[in-house]
């Protein structure tokens, strides 16, 4: 089986198994999308055989089937908005929905500031909206999953200058070692297409085999 299709059906769904999973029709999912209250999917895979990622945008497809496929883990947004949507209306639903996530997400960054945690938030929300966390974030069903993944790949890039540091102080290898270790647990592999420019091979596998192997570590 072509490598990309392979992925994708291991994590996700295309859109009419997904709105059958979501106990809904297929009109009934693209409406929500619409109405900005669920994801978008996070894969497009179109007739021409290109790959629409929502986070790295286009690349080519191989052999994978055309089709939008969502997150499985977004399944319980669906189930979110329906809700709120049934008993609030449209608007209303989508102001909670958005108030519920932003308010998880900038608790994640509250060290840096209201201001900034707000700012991070908002962008975040559209980023949900899109369908990129569903490319990045393993289990991207809570806001606290996806602002976990967001929150360790910032402190983790910081650490490291963006997985580009070559050395590193005994005691801070260690850590940063913990922290990668967390990361891979909340950050999906990626697409093989996506996997060469992914936060995955720059801040887990190829900083964990540096450090692993001595190079990333001070001997003073």
């Amino acid at each position: 089986m072509d490598a990309l299709q392979a992925y994708l059906d291991a994590h996700y769904l295309a859109a009419a198994p997904f709105a059958r999973a979501c106990r809904i029709s297929a009109d009934a999912l693209a409406a929500l999308m619409d109405d900005r209250l669920v994801p978008k999917p996070s894969y497009v895979v179109t007739a021409d055989g290109t790959l629409h990622s929502a986070a790295f945008g286009a690349m080519p497809a191989g052999g994978a089937t055309p089709g939008e496929y969502h997150h499985r883990g977004h399944a319980a947004w669906v189930a979110r908005a329906r809700e709120l949507q049934a008993t609030l209306g449209t608007e209303a639903a989508r102001t909670a929905l958005q108030a519920h996530f932003t308010t998880g997400f900038a608790a994640a960054f509250a060290e840096r500031g209201a201001d900034e945690a707000a700012r991070l938030a908002t962008g975040a929300w559209d980023s949900f909206l899109r369908g990129v966390h569903g490319v990045c974030v393993a289990d991207p069903s809570s806001v606290e999953n996806i602002a976990r993944k967001e929150s360790l790949q910032a402190t983790l890039a910081e650490l490291t200058a963006n997985g580009t540091r070559h050395e590193f102080p005994p005691g801070t290898a260690e850590r940063v070692l913990g922290m990668i270790d967390d990361y891979a647990a909340s950050s999906m592999a990626f697409a093989p297409p996506e996997y060469p420019r992914s936060s995955r091979k720059r801040l887990v596998d190829d900083l964990r085999a540096r450090i692993a192997s001595g190079a990333g570590v001070s001997r003073d």
